[in-house]
């Protein structure tokens, strides 16, 4: 599925933003013991932001986005002004199994947005050595590499949008004066289910 990105090209953007990180835990006590549950292996992240300066026709763009992500019901790229690229290793992928060598993936597990990224453009390295980007195929983090030659000690340096979708499904632009809109506070959560 081919995710929409949020509109990039806002003129006069002034960013207020933060992050927030949230797990769902349910904690029971049974005699003098606390136990906690969670189902989520990785936590939600809350980006929270305001658009500081937009013209009429930034604000109609931004509007005609929202329409078209329907709020909250669908998933989109945001490309965050502060976290946006990365470097990491790679990691054989176990889910094809030990004898497909040719499988492989970004190991993001320490970044905040863990499996809630798109790989925009990515520079791979075994090495100290580049690898030609004809000699594997990306997709979201995963990488498929040509068998042509051996691998190891992959790496790779990259640029990434997080995929998010709004946490609410309203969403207002104020107008201050002629040509000069302000976005109200909104939240955006990371959204790590099938896209």
């Amino acid at each position: 599925m081919d995710l929409l990105k949020f509109p990039s090209k806002l003129t006069g953007l002034a960013w207020k933003s933060s992050k927030a990180v949230r797990w769902q835990v349910t904690s029971q006590r049974s005699g003098s013991k606390l136990r906690t549950f969670t189902c989520q292996t990785i936590p939600i992240v809350e980006i929270t932001a305001k658009l500081n300066r937009l013209t009429d026709d930034e604000a109609r763009e931004l509007l005609g986005f929202v329409i078209s992500v329907k709020g909250s019901a669908s998933p989109f790229l945001w490309k965050d002004p502060e976290d946006y690229k990365a470097e990491c290793k790679i990691v054989h992928d176990d889910n094809y199994g030990w004898t497909d060598k040719t499988h492989w993936k970004v190991d993001t597990s320490s970044m905040l947005n863990h499996g809630a990224l798109h790989i925009d453009k990515m520079d791979l390295y075994t090495g100290k050595s580049y690898i030609e980007p004809s000699h594997y195929t990306l997709d979201g983090v995963n990488l498929v590499l040509d068998g042509s030659t051996g691998y190891s000690d992959l790496s790779a340096r990259f640029t990434y949008s997080w995929v998010v979708h709004f946490k609410s499904d309203s969403f207002t632009v104020q107008k201050e004066f002629y040509d000069f809109n302000r976005s109200k506070e909104f939240t955006l959560e990371t959204w790590v289910g099938v896209v």
